[in-house]
């Protein structure tokens, strides 16, 4: 059963921009993994950057645990479970899915930029 689900169009330009914060300890259950889906726009700019940010304590700071293209593909190591292709490359009109081992974090942060301003779907659920 999904403990939380959601899905947001967020504008994402060639500054940092947060995609997504998931606040893991909302739940009453200890979830596991965090799925995510990635759909770029098809006007618009290709992502340049992409990176994963961890907080394992409420009153740490976020951590960059995955950035580069090699942490999502080929090669990926924890907290990366899986993932369909690189989001430091999605190019417009592309997709991918990524799954995320959330144990012992209190908070996931996705953060993203582009060539130029485009429109990229985040869908998610976490278990």
């Amino acid at each position: 059963m999904s403990k939380y689900t959601g899905r947001a169009a967020v504008s994402v330009t060639t500054s940092e921009t947060t995609v997504l914060t998931v606040a893991i300890n909302d739940t009453h259950e200890i979830p596991e993994v965090l799925w995510v889906h990635l759909s770029n726009a098809a006007a618009g700019g290709a992502l340049t950057e992409f990176s994963v940010k961890y907080k394992i304590h409420a009153d740490d700071t976020l951590q960059v645990v995955a950035s580069a293209d090699e942490d999502y593909v080929g090669n990926t190591q924890f907290p990366i479970l899986a993932c369909s292709g690189d989001p430091t490359a999605l190019a417009l009109s592309g997709t991918l899915m990524f799954v995320l081992s959330v144990r012992g974090a209190v908070q996931v942060q996705l953060t993203a930029k582009a060539a130029a301003t485009t429109v990229l779907t985040v869908s998610h659920n976490l278990r």
